[in-house]
Order: structure tokens, then C-alpha cells, then sequence
């Protein structure tokens, strides 16, 4: 015999009016109201109630998103087309919310759902709901049901974190800044937390999962925070700290050199090519770049950047020989090097390249074009007085303009409808550099409209 589908909350009405359990009976949160043991029974009998036709709402909202679970405690009632949470309804005693007293907001239903299905008050029924029904398993599976839940949440919460790290990388940020990394300063909008820090808040708005998780976050943070303890997170697992995006962009680095590594062993041969440069740090950094042929595609990726103690041939060759034995990448099957014209790369007996030979009989050594390229037009423009002095005065003439702002406004002023109109210093390490002042300047042959020149004159 089915029950008459009346108003939920009539239906529970003579169960609420009931005395207060003994303690013994009470709810886990400590709430002394409440259906009595009998009356839930009863009451989990009929529900939930989820009818999939003739409803105001897409059937969809009785599963969750991101598992596609069914939500076994929405309910919804025909009578006065509303939905309840059928477990809060049960468990909830003389506390109230919107899915108790009833919910018919069908423009953000999918937002209500969410929350409620994440809120704090909601959650200590469910727990009560596992500790006290007759048709639930025993408690290690019920703790076992929990897990896979929080393991699925955690996993959809790093997946976002990951997302952003590779979004960081790939437009070459800083993700992190110097201080106000902690959880409990989240919420303040006044301060600036860092690349990584405020994406995650932004996709917060607009994502439930990130959403719920951070405040779940912060709400814990301030209370360690509260309680004096000034550094680290104690046992909180955010997910958002620079341990763990370290992790991830350590994580994600050793996979992309699993692939060139796994492309390289495909191909059979390799060439290698290395140079070094002080950062702003003033640490020399060598920078190893692979060549090889993938589907009859070239292919040049850089495997790593290495911090070099030393400069001698040797420090680089055994530097390359350490990072390729990692990599699971034979040293035997490099066919070639490429490096600049220094004594310590070129060296017929101690350079690298002699190294380089050393494990292979047929690795040829290549003088970077590049580097070629540059000594050449250096030595070319010093060669001759006239072109060192004609580069030397539009050096000094963009140098000059670019010093004070009253001369670099009147050139803007002479340039307003010109593209092209920033004077560049001419750089020594670029051979292409001087060319591109002189058809700045100039313009090109046959073609001097494009040119600067009446324009720097009248500055």
C-alpha cells in the first residue's frame, strides 16, 4: 500500500510534536529535536520521491555532475511541487533551511542543490543518516563510501589546480609571490596573493567544486590561525600551497622529458646543442637543447637548464652526460654538437666537443651559424671608420632621446601616425640589430617614405 503523498512536512508534523529523545537517542550534532526511530523508518520508506516526468526541472538535478551519483536524499513533492532534502527533513529537528521548509526557485535550483549539498548542516544529517539507518552497511563501509567521495573531490580539486599551473606555464608567469600565501587571507580582496593564488579565486566564482573547497579551506585556516600557530598548515590539505605546485611542476617537467626521451629512442639519433648565460642572479646557466626527426618532422626541445659550478669541457661533458643517462637516453646515439667558438667548447684536446668524440667516433662538431653570424657583422661594422661612427651616432642619438622624457614626448609628438616610432638601442649580441635601426631609420632601399629621418631631424 503506498502512503498518500501529502506535504512532507505534514507528514513528519506528528513526529516533530513528540518529546525530546532521551540523550542516549539524540542526534550526533547534539540536537535534542527530531523524528523518532520509528517515524524515520517509516518516513524512508516512501522517499526520496523522484519523479521523472511532468516535473518544472530538468531530471538532470537528481545526479551530481561530476560523478553522475544519485542524489538519494532529493525529494521532490507533487503536491506542492517543491523539493526537500529528505534527510534533513529526518535529521534535522527544529532547525529549518530552504530545502526543509521546502524549495521552488527553479531559476538557480543547479546553485541551491550545490550548496546545500555542501553545507555544514547538511552534512552532520548525513552523517547521523549512516550512523542510525537499519539499511545501511556496517560502519567500515560506510567510512570506505566517505573516502571514495572525499578521494573523488580531491581529485576534480587538483585537476583545476593542475589546469591553472600548466596555463602559468605556458605564458611564462611567475605563479607565486613573495608573502600572503596564507589560506586565511584568501578572502581579502585587498591583498595581492600572486598569479596561482588569485586565478584559483577567480575560477572560484564560477566553479562549485573550487568554490566550496576554498571556503572549507579558509573557514579551517583561521581557526589554526586563531588558536596561535603561526607557521605552516598543520594537517590541512589544501592543495594550493607552493609544496604542492611545486610537486605538480616538477611532476609535469619529468613527463615532458619522458616523451622527448621516448621520441629520441624512436628516431634512432640525436644532435645536442648547449650554451650558457648569466641570469640576474648571476648564476651561470647552461641551457641543453636535442635535435632529432619525429614522423619526418625536425624537432628542437630543450630537455633542461643546469646551474655550472665550472667551465671547463669537461664540467659541461660530463653535466650533458649525467642529464642524458636520466633520461634514458644514449649518449652513443648523438651524431653531433653544436656550441659557440670558446677554447672550452672547441678545444681540439679538453673542449667539449673532444669530449663529445670521445664517446662517439662519429659525432660531428658544428660551430653554431648563429654565433658565426654575429662575429661577422660585429667585425664588418668596426672594420671601416665611416660605418663604426654612422652606428655609433644612431646609438647615441636613440640614447639620447630616450633619457628625458621632454625629448622622448616631442618625438612621440612628430610620430603620432608612425607604427614604427620607438627608437631601439643597437645591442651587441644581436648581428640584426644594427639592420633593423638602419631600415628603422632609413627606411629600405628604393623605398626611403618609411624611413624616420625627417622625423628624428625635426626632434
Amino acid at each position: 500500500m503506498v502512503m498518500p503523498y501529502t506535504d512532507m512536512t505534514n507528514f513528519l508534523k506528528k513526529y516533530l510534536d513528540t518529546p525530546p529523545p532521551p540523550p542516549t537517542m539524540r542526534s550526533h550534532s547534539g540536537r535534542s529535536g527530531g523524528v523518532s526511530r520509528v517515524g524515520r523508518d517509516e518516513f524512508f520508506n516512501y522517499h526520496p520521491k523522484q519523479p521523472v516526468q511532468n516535473g518544472p526541472f530538468n531530471n538532470k538535478i537528481y545526479f551530481r555532475k561530476h560523478d553522475q551519483q544519485n542524489r538519494q536524499w532529493l525529494s521532490f513533492c507533487e503536491d506542492n511541487n517543491k523539493l526537500y532534502c529528505s534527510i534533513c527533513l529526518a535529521y534535522g529537528g527544529s532547525n529549518e533551511n530552504i530545502f526543509t521548509k521546502g524549495f521552488s526557485n527553479w531559476d538557480y535550483v543547479h546553485q541551491y542543490i550545490e550548496r546545500h549539498e555542501t553545507s555544514k548542516f547538511h552534512d552532520e544529517n548525513v552523517m547521523n543518516h549512516f550512523m542510525r539507518s537499519k539499511n545501511t552497511l556496517n560502519i567500515t563501509t560506510q567510512f570506505r563510501s566517505l573516502r571514495k567521495e572525499n578521494i573523488i573531490l580531491n581529485r576534480n580539486v587538483l585537476t583545476r589546480v593542475i589546469n591553472v599551473i600548466k596555463l602559468i606555464g605556458k605564458r611564462g608567469l611567475s605563479y607565486r609571490g613573495k608573502r600572503n600565501e596564507s589560506l586565511y587571507t584568501f578572502d581579502d580582496d585587498n591583498v595581492d596573493h600572486g598569479t596561482f593564488i588569485e586565478i584559483i579565486i577567480l575560477l572560484s566564482k564560477y566553479d562549485d567544486t573550487l568554490k566550496n573547497h576554498l571556503r572549507n579551506c579558509i573557514e579551517k585556516s583561521k581557526k589554526i590561525h586563531e588558536c596561535g600557530k603561526r607557521q605552516g598548515r598543520s594537517n590541512l590539505i589544501s592543495f594550493l600551497s607552493k609544496t604542492t605546485v611545486n610537486y605538480v611542476i616538477e611532476a609535469i617537467s619529468q613527463l615532458i622529458k619522458n616523451k622527448i626521451s621516448q621520441q629520441i629512442n624512436d628516431s634512432g639519433m640525436y644532435s645536442i646543442q648547449i650554451d650558457t648565460t648569466q641570469d640576474v642572479s648571476v648564476q651561470d646557466q647552461c641551457v641543453v637543447v636535442v635535435r632529432y626527426i619525429n614522423n619526418n618532422n625536425i624537432n628542437e626541445r630543450l630537455l633542461s637548464t643546469i646551474n655550472m659550478d665550472s667551465s671547463t669541457g669537461e664540467s659541461f661533458y660530463n653535466v650533458v652526460k649525467e642529464l642524458l643517462e636520466i633520461n634514458n637516453i644514449d649518449i652513443t646515439k648523438c651524431i653531433g654538437n653544436s656550441t659557440d667558438g670558446a677554447s672550452n667548447m672547441q678545444g681540439k684536446y679538453q673542449g667539449f666537443s673532444a669530449h663529445m668524440l670521445k664517446s662517439n667516433a662519429e659525432n660531428v662538431h658544428v660551430w653554431c651559424y648563429a654565433h658565426i653570424l654575429n662575429l661577422v657583422i660585429s667585425d664588418i661594422t668596426q672594420s671601416s671608420i665611416t660605418v663604426a661612427t654612422l652606428f655609433n651616432l644612431l646609438n647615441l642619438i636613440a640614447v639620447f632621446i630616450r633619457e628625458s622624457y621632454i625629448r622622448m614626448n616631442m618625438w612621440n609628438y612628430f610620430n603620432k601616425d608612425n607604427k614604427r616610432k620607438k627608437l631601439n638601442i643597437i645591442g651587441e649580441t644581436r648581428w640584426w640589430a644594427k639592420d633593423a635601426i638602419l631600415k628603422k631609420i632609413f627606411g629600405n632601399y628604393n623605398n626611403p617614405k618609411d624611413g624616420l629621418f625627417v622625423e628624428l631631424i625635426l626632434t
